[in-house]
């Protein structure tokens, strides 16, 4: 079990911003903003930096919302976001109040199953398991996405320097599917419940594009 701090930013704008909720607008933005904070971005002047987003970005009705864990959390705390101005789309928008939520929470399997459904659609393909997945039998796809669910909360949590000692399980209840834009390519998503036998907080992410908002996990019994 590890224990790691998470940092939750709400960005409240003097005029409500009314356009496509996209998180990625909000991630360039920030970008722009504090270009020498790579955690911010994931890019130094060498390149992409691979590993898991300490910060990721997420958009709740006309707020933009700000995840950070672990290292994250602590670069976000010290970032002054007040009065800072945002340029999301076409305009810029002022930040006019920001509710600043601290907490940590102790990830370890769990006697019981957990219940999280994602809040955005999840993309757990990478090109080669989604030629896999498409090879496969209706039956057998059920399997995999399960299958795959294991992988990604494993490699988010290895981002994390977490590593497991007991065998986790996981099981993705189907709702639909969905095509999802990621930067230039279009990317099949689904949408659903996710049961497992370890302790995630509310507001995790798994699979592709967590940055820009995609994987979001919410807790069925949590709120933040």
């Amino acid at each position: 079990m590890k224990k790691i701090k998470i940092a939750i930013a709400r960005l409240c704008f003097e005029e409500p911003y009314s356009g496509p909720p996209v998180p990625h607008l909000l991630r360039g933005a920030i970008a722009s903003q504090f270009p020498n904070h790579p955690i911010f971005h994931q890019h130094t002047q060498d390149g992409f930096i691979y590993r898991y987003p300490m910060i990721q970005y997420r958009w709740d009705k006309t707020d933009g919302l700000i995840f950070a864990f672990g290292s994250g959390a602590e670069s976000l705390i010290n970032i002054p976001f007040l009065n800072t101005s945002l340029r999301l789309g076409n305009k810029c928008f002022s930040i006019s109040d920001v509710q600043l939520n601290l907490l940590t929470h102790t990830i370890s399997i769990s006697s019981r199953l957990n219940r999280y459904f994602f809040r955005s659609p999840w993309l757990p393909f990478n090109q080669t398991n989604y030629s896999r997945y498409q090879s496969l039998p209706q039956k057998e796809q059920q399997t995999e996405r399960d299958r795959l669910a294991v992988a990604n909360i494993l490699s988010a949590l290895k981002g994390l320097d977490i590593f497991l000692q007991e065998r986790l399980y996981a099981g993705f209840i189907f709702k639909k599917s969905l095509i999802c834009h990621y930067k230039e390519a279009s990317l099949l998503g689904f949408q659903g419940t996710l049961l497992t036998n370890i302790d995630l907080p509310s507001g995790f992410a798994i699979g592709k594009a967590v940055s820009h908002g995609y994987g979001w996990l919410e807790r069925v019994d949590a709120t933040f």
